[in-house]
């Protein structure tokens, strides 16, 4: 009898499906989730956009235009012994930054003091004790009231200096008042046109384009809200003192107030003393730069040029700037005058010793304006 061969066992399954089955499905399940999450990748890239472009436009932020901005002076973001300043006749400093020196900020007030009573520059004159007799030399500081620090140092120099404080400085009546206080005289320090269109003078810096009218308008505005000056020089203004239509319509001003005119020369071929002498302006013209070269020793040498001139002609008017190399040579220099004969003396001494009238017509005249 012919014998069944035995019946194979079956192979086992997943649920019952065939192993080989089983791992094409699990591939295909691992394919088709990599395809989705691209798909939902590729939407989450692509959604800012869209949503961008989608927004209305009210919705759409808008950056406003940008406001227009005047360049402070360069000793505020350069260390300050960099700073060339511009519109001078001469060299331009040199960097000495071994020279700086760390200074407490002072104390400011928390509001701005009220105008003071609205007296003539006499009253803010420094009276002069020295010897009439001796060589007398004027120091005039430009530049202050916006550098905190170096500004009260300078107020803290043994006197009597002359400080001349930009007209868009902040506290000013503070500035003038703590200077006068140190013995010192002060002058606002008028921001003009220079020649160089590169060079920015300041805000409500006087200009060629201005007509008459605004002329008085922009120095009355810078000269109303403070007082304790005695007179007034420019703050660059290469352009605008040499021309003397424009210097007669300032020196109109200056005379009306009784105010005197320090010309800095900042040009060779300035206006403004031939305006202020047709004026009858008490006037006064530089005669040297202390410091277009800020070191120690550059300075030393331009106040002995400063002593010489004083003792050949009597007089002698030299500006420097808030620098800490002038205020090193200025300490030391100061100390040694009286041993050499020569006087420290306010600009305005200087005018009277010319034979000047100071302030005769203070709060007498009315302004006069060309139409």
């Amino acid at each position: 009898m012919k014998k069944t061969p035995p019946a194979r066992p079956r192979t086992p399954g997943v649920f019952g499906v065939h192993p080989v089955l089983a791992a094409a499905a699990a591939i295909a399940l691992v394919l088709f989730g990599a395809l989705l999450g691209a798909w939902f990748d590729r939407d989450r890239t692509l959604s800012p956009p869209l949503m961008a472009t989608q927004m209305p436009t009210a919705q759409t932020a808008t950056a406003p235009p940008p406001r227009p901005s005047v360049q402070p002076p360069a000793y505020l973001s350069i260390p300050v012994d960099d700073y060339a300043q511009p519109d001078m006749v001469g060299l331009k400093p040199a960097p000495a930054r071994e020279l700086a020196r760390p200074a407490a900020v002072p104390a400011m007030p928390s509001r701005v003091a009220a105008p003071e009573p609205d007296l003539p520059p006499t009253a803010y004159m420094v009276a002069s004790t020295a010897d009439r007799a001796l060589p007398a030399i004027a120091i005039v500081i430009d530049d202050l009231g916006l550098d905190r620090v170096r500004s009260q140092r300078m107020l803290d120099m043994p006197g009597p200096l002359t400080m001349a404080f930009l007209t868009y400085a902040a506290n000013l009546p503070h500035w003038s008042e703590q200077a006068r206080a140190a013995g010192h005289e002060v002058l606002a320090h008028i921001p003009m046109e220079p020649l160089d269109p590169r060079e920015n003078p300041g805000p409500g810096a006087l200009t060629m384009a201005m007509t008459a009218e605004q002329i008085d308008l922009a120095l009355g505005e810078m000269l109303a809200p403070w007082r304790g000056y005695v007179g007034v020089n420019n703050h660059m203004g290469s352009r605008m003192t040499a021309d003397r239509w424009r210097m007669d319509l300032v020196m109109k001003q200056l005379r009306a107030r009784g105010l005197i005119w320090l010309d800095s020369r900042t040009a060779p071929d300035t206006a403004a003393m031939a305006a202020a002498e047709t004026a009858d302006v008490p006037r006064v013209a530089r005669d040297f730069f202390l410091d277009n070269i800020a070191t120690v020793d550059a300075i030393a040498e331009q106040l002995a040029d400063v002593e010489e001139h004083a003792r050949k002609t009597g007089a002698a008017v030299a500006i420097g700037h808030p620098y800490d190399a002038t205020l090193v040579a200025l300490e030391t220099w100061i100390t040694t005058l009286p041993g050499k004969g020569l006087a420290l003396v306010p600009i305005s001494e200087l005018a009277r010793r010319r034979g000047q009238s100071i302030g005769a017509s203070a709060g007498a005249a009315t302004i006069e304006r060309d139409r």
